[in-house]
């Protein structure tokens, strides 16, 4: 079924991006890989039982995702983990809210993958 392209999404998106980013400050490259593994977890749940898109050619990667995909995450992970960095270093303090709100999104939809 195909719906509309969820609104929330890249606000879904810069939470998981910002919460890596805070996991590993100063590391923009592992919180990239991060935000990456997290998509990889994320990918068959948003493709299958919530029905937000669909492959139209499957690829390898979990919920038929494109290995392209996955070199999209990490590659905009790492510019947003780069600012969250910066932005963090020149303010002095870490918006820990990301964090609790990154964790929520993980948990909410691990849990709608097994319903």
């Amino acid at each position: 079924p195909w719906g509309p392209f969820p609104l929330l999404l890249p606000v879904a998106w810069a939470v998981v991006a910002g919460g890596c980013a805070l996991v590993f400050p100063r590391r923009p490259w592992l919180a990239a890989l991060a935000a990456t593994g997290i998509d990889l977890v994320m990918e068959p749940v948003m493709a299958g039982p919530l029905g937000y898109w669909r492959w139209l050619e499957k690829g390898p990667m979990p919920g038929g995702a494109p290995v392209l995909n996955s070199v999209g995450w990490f590659a905009v992970s790492f510019v947003a983990a780069a600012l969250v960095d910066r932005v963090g270093a020149e303010g002095g303090r870490w918006p820990k809210w990301v964090l609790a709100m990154h964790v929520g999104l993980t948990l909410a939809l691990g849990a709608s993958a097994l319903l």
